[in-house]
């Protein structure tokens, strides 16, 4: 049981029996490296073998018709968080991670995340991959409801 008010109510929470620690780091480990794995083109990531990809190519190339409406633009990026959230967390992301992750990826004058006014694909293939990885590292994601 996890210690605390649910303990004491003599209620278990299955989530945590299900997981540790050491699982929640291998976990958040293993979707880093596929997350920053090798860049490869087209917007496929690998993970160094090139036998398993990840496609990332919708995601960083233009939303419509319009060579320059990028999803990772400024302007569609909290539409982009929330797709992100709709595939990977069945759009459970709650209001204040949502904001957490655009505030930081949004954010360019850290100079974390540059994106100029004509992104190159680093740059668009950048924004996601934080997106990314902020989903796959936070509990809500681990613990899905």
């Amino acid at each position: 049981q996890f210690p605390g008010t649910l303990q004491n109510n003599g209620l278990t929470t299955p989530e945590f029996q299900l997981s540790s620690e050491t699982n929640a780091t291998r976990q958040a480990n293993k979707l880093y490296d596929t997350i920053y794995g090798t860049f490869l083109t087209g917007g496929l990531n690998s993970l160094g073998s090139q036998d398993i990809t990840i496609d990332l190519g919708p995601w960083i190339s233009s939303r419509d018709a319009t060579a320059t409406n990028y999803w990772t633009n400024t302007v569609n990026l909290r539409d982009l968080v929330r797709e992100m959230s709709k595939l990977l967390m069945a759009s459970s992301m709650s209001q204040a991670m949502e904001d957490t992750i655009y505030n930081y990826v949004s954010n360019t004058a850290t100079g974390y995340l540059p994106y100029g006014t004509t992104p190159s694909e680093s740059e668009r293939r950048d924004r996601l991959r934080a997106i990314l990885h902020f989903i796959a590292i936070s509990s809500e994601f681990t613990i899905q409801k």
